[in-house]
């Protein structure tokens, strides 16, 4: 039980805005490197769609929006098994990716350029903190929640640096391994009856839908 995906309201507002732009507007590299970025992110997320397919019986929830009572969070999927909750971060980016685990950073290498980023595995360890967070302000049951760093593009090398004393490289995974990973995890039981159902009903119900504009993220 997958739900359907659909193009966020700010990547419409992407597509349509960039053609209207002259190439020499100020704002047209900018768009256009956004608009890039989205057209990633959704083609990843299509990606690991395709082999949670495989898990029909599955509940999944996507890009799940909620307010843990100091900030928003977003969440790519959120995975509802037997005995957890599964929370998965897609990154959909090319060329090296380098997880830093000493220096808590992820390092892109592409086309001879070095970039950093935000450690995946802090924003889904403070994510499963807000999570927690949000179902004991709603009364709800706190489960064991888990987390895994999915990379879609197999262009994509993955190497690791520094210590992994938790295991995180065992975490990041490709989507063709999701549905044996996320048998391992579904083993036992934890779900009360009914209850499972109550959840999401719960999220359903209130799951933000806080408005993102790219008119608004780059004034224009």
């Amino acid at each position: 039980m997958i739900e359907s995906r659909t193009k966020s309201k700010e990547h419409r507002q992407a597509e349509a805005l960039l053609p209207r732009l002259d190439g020499t507007h100020p704002f047209h590299k900018d768009i256009h490197e956004h608009l890039m970025k989205l057209n990633a992110g959704h083609h990843g997320e299509t990606t690991t769609d395709f082999y949670l397919q495989y898990l029909p019986n599955l509940p999944t929830m996507k890009n799940v929006k909620l307010f843990d009572g100091l900030q928003h969070f977003q969440l790519d999927f959120l995975l509802f098994t037997p005995s957890s909750l599964i929370i998965l971060e897609v990154k959909n980016m090319k060329g090296e990716l380098n997880f830093d685990f000493d220096n808590h950073q992820l390092v892109r290498i592409l086309e001879g350029r070095q970039d950093v980023f935000q450690d995946p595995f802090l924003q889904v360890h403070h994510q499963t903190f807000q999570l927690s967070r949000w179902l004991h302000m709603n009364q709800l049951p706190v489960l064991p929640i888990h987390s895994l760093i999915v990379i879609p593009n197999y262009g994509t090398k993955v190497t690791t640096i520094g210590e992994d004393a938790e295991n995180k490289r065992a975490r990041i995974v490709r989507p063709k391994q999701l549905p044996k990973i996320i048998e391992q995890f579904s083993r036992g039981d934890a779900f009360l009856p009914n209850q499972q159902e109550h959840l999401m009903k719960s999220i359903k119900q209130k799951r933000s839908s806080y408005p993102s504009s790219v008119m608004n993220k780059f004034k224009y």
